[in-house]
């Protein structure tokens, strides 16, 4: 078995390109005395409940490479005591009151992320996946092909991963290389986009039942872009998108030129 990965990079920045979408009515918005912004949001469910997460605008992409893994430390250090709270102080307190630590209280760093349309239509969770139909379901060249996306404030990053038998990777790899064609050359119809964004929307949908995942992109979207997240007004601007638009994106990012492929043996 063979691994294959193509990346590319796209220099210009993502998060100018997000629509500026109103605030939430439902959603109180205020600001303490030290210059944090906080949000208060009720929620039905679950009951009798309340979750809390702080979001800082800073992470590993801000790190000098002799800083390296320093954002990740310094979370993990701050479960290890504070001036206000020495020691275990922190855990010791929210253990006693029930929450346990790695289940209701955790920690990450990482780096800004979204979802794509375009990147859900050639290789998202979905089967009818552009690459996973070409690849898997037509051929049986491989069993796990999908690609991923990750934007950071000034540029980005789009791969797709495969795995496939040593004689196959020529193949593999033509048949990615057309199916990016096919999405840089020909719009989408509008049977195909209204589709694809009927699925995107009802992924979005399942994932906002998560809670956690709610309130990090809440905390990621006012970071990021200075407003808060309303799911309903991000399904208009979803509908909004043309076959052109999707075009123009493909054409940015998937020349040949711009990418690059790494093989693992």
């Amino acid at each position: 078995m063979i691994a294959a990965v193509l990346f590319g990079s796209a220099a210009f920045a993502f998060g100018q390109s997000v629509p500026n979408l109103p605030n939430d009515p439902a959603t109180k918005v205020g600001k303490l005395e030290n210059g944090m912004t906080y949000y208060i949001r009720h929620n039905d469910k679950p009951e009798g409940r309340a979750e809390f997460y702080l979001a800082t605008n800073v992470g590993a992409l801000q790190e000098a490479p002799d800083q390296d893994g320093l954002a990740h430390f310094l979370e993990h250090m701050c479960f290890n005591g504070t001036k206000n709270f020495p020691g275990k102080g922190i855990l010791n307190w929210l253990e006693s009151i029930g929450a346990s630590f790695g289940g209701n209280v955790n920690a990450s760093t990482g780096v800004e992320q979204t979802i794509y349309l375009l990147n859900n239509i050639l290789g998202g969770p979905g089967m009818n996946a552009r690459l996973n139909l070409a690849l898997r379901e037509r051929r049986g060249l491989v069993y796990t092909v999908e690609s991923t996306m990750a934007s950071y404030d000034s540029t980005g990053e789009w791969c797709v991963y495969l795995g496939c038998d040593p004689q196959d990777v020529g193949t593999c790899l033509r048949l990615v290389r057309k199916e990016l064609d096919r999405l840089m050359d020909k719009p989408l119809s509008d049977r195909q986009l209204a589709k694809a964004k009927r699925q995107i929307k009802g992924q979005i949908g399942v994932a906002c039942d998560n809670r956690e995942n709610f309130a990090l992109d809440f905390g990621k979207s006012f970071l990021h872009y200075g407003w808060e997240k309303d799911v309903e007004q991000l399904f208009k601007h979803i509908d909004a998108i043309t076959p052109e638009a999707i075009m123009q994106v493909a054409n940015d990012i998937f020349p040949a030129e711009r990418l690059s492929t790494l093989i693992y043996r």
